[in-house]
């Protein structure tokens, strides 16, 4: 999805003399490679410049569910998860889980207790809304619960939220640790 992937065009600025490596699903989730899929995007007219013209060197490559080993240093498990269309849950060196654009999975939660972080979507306050895409933070806060999860942020909120929402939401979440992701969020194990 487009609001998933635009944040690529701002590599141009930061990565001009840097390597680049983008993994994303690819054929046989949706027809056609990350790499044909990302050139077709984001390339004139509808940017500027190329992706593949973002750097010296741009590698983009499929990934597939399961574990994708890419150094001696990383290692990231894809996980194939509910929504609309084909979505994904990244697991990075066992640490870290981001799940977005996802209904909730009690799985999800299983696989990410232990781990130092789950970023996880919230959609809705209540269940139902939503149609069985996205995730609520009354279905979160249970499996939270459930799995002692050690560190839970929320992303991928709603942006129709307004004050109300977010006051509710806070008042849900209690003395819980989890709280929402911010824009610069750095995190720490």
């Amino acid at each position: 999805h487009l609001d998933h992937i635009i944040g690529l065009i701002y590599f141009l600025n930061i990565c001009r003399d840097k390597d680049i490596y983008i993994w994303g699903p690819g054929k046989e989730y949706y027809g056609a490679t990350c790499r044909e899929i990302l050139e077709k995007i984001i390339s004139p007219p509808y940017f500027g410049r190329s992706i593949q013209n973002f750097s010296r060197n741009v590698t983009i490559s499929d990934f597939r569910v399961g574990i994708n080993n890419i150094s001696e240093n990383l290692c990231f498990e894809t996980v194939l998860q509910q929504h609309s269309s084909p979505s994904f849950g990244i697991i990075v060196n066992d640490i870290f889980y981001y799940a977005t654009d996802t209904a909730l999975k009690d799985e999800t939660f299983k696989r990410a207790s232990g781990l130092h972080y789950l970023l996880h979507e919230c959609w809705t306050l209540q269940p139902g809304i939503e149609g069985g895409k996205h995730s609520s933070l009354s279905e979160i806060l249970k499996l939270a619960d459930k799995y002692d999860i050690e560190h839970l942020k929320l992303i991928h909120l709603n942006p129709n939220w307004t004050s109300r929402e977010f006051d509710t939401a806070v008042k849900m979440i209690g003395s819980r640790p989890i709280s929402f992701a911010e824009d610069g969020d750095i995190y720490y194990w």
